[in-house]
């Protein structure tokens, strides 16, 4: 989106996810083991999705453009740096959820079944070493988080720009909108 910061948000996002520097150094540098497994956590992901009546009912090609949207978010979330574009596609995926008028709780409901498939295949890879395991949990965890901060910001946007024309086609000031909602 034109004029969207995305450096302080991801610098926000960061900060409230405990997605620290050295988690991000980690995902990098475990991202290879996970690069080749996310089709398989994908697929995992959703076949359980799709048992929801809400998501059938979206029409085959904007689900494609939703599962190539978390595709490519998931691709560039295991290059584990944070950059623009990183933050980029994670924003784009909430704006997606938003044009097939999912409900935020579909789209928060969605990435946790995400991190669920993300931790399974974490186990499954690092089911030997104990301490790298642990590590990974925490940085997969916080990347989720920091994800989902990112996606939900997208709504956030939304809801704003929904109250500005409100505001503008009724003529109510924002002061008195305000009392009027307390």
């Amino acid at each position: 989106m034109p004029g969207r910061d995305y450096s302080q948000m991801a610098q926000q996002a960061a900060v409230l996810s405990g997605y620290s520097a050295a988690q991000q150094k980690l995902i990098a540098a475990i991202g290879k083991d996970f690069l080749v497994k996310l089709a398989e956590v994908e697929r995992n992901y959703y076949a359980g999705l799709l048992t929801l009546e809400r998501m059938r009912q979206i029409p085959e090609r904007e689900l494609e453009v939703l599962k190539t949207a978390k595709s490519d978010w998931l691709n560039t979330m295991f290059s584990g740096q944070v950059s623009a574009t990183m933050v980029k596609n994670t924003y784009s995926v909430g704006e997606i959820y938003l044009k097939l008028d999912l409900p935020v709780e579909m789209m928060i409901g969605g990435t946790a079944l995400l991190g669920q498939e993300l931790m399974r295949k974490t186990f499954m890879l690092y089911t030997n070493d104990e301490k790298k395991c642990a590590q990974a949990v925490i940085a997969v965890n916080a990347m989720v988080a920091f994800s989902q901060i990112i996606m939900q910001a997208a709504y956030t946007a939304s809801e704003a720009q929904a109250l500005e024309k409100f505001l503008a086609v009724t003529g109510m000031s924002r002061a008195l909108y305000d009392k009027l909602a307390q």
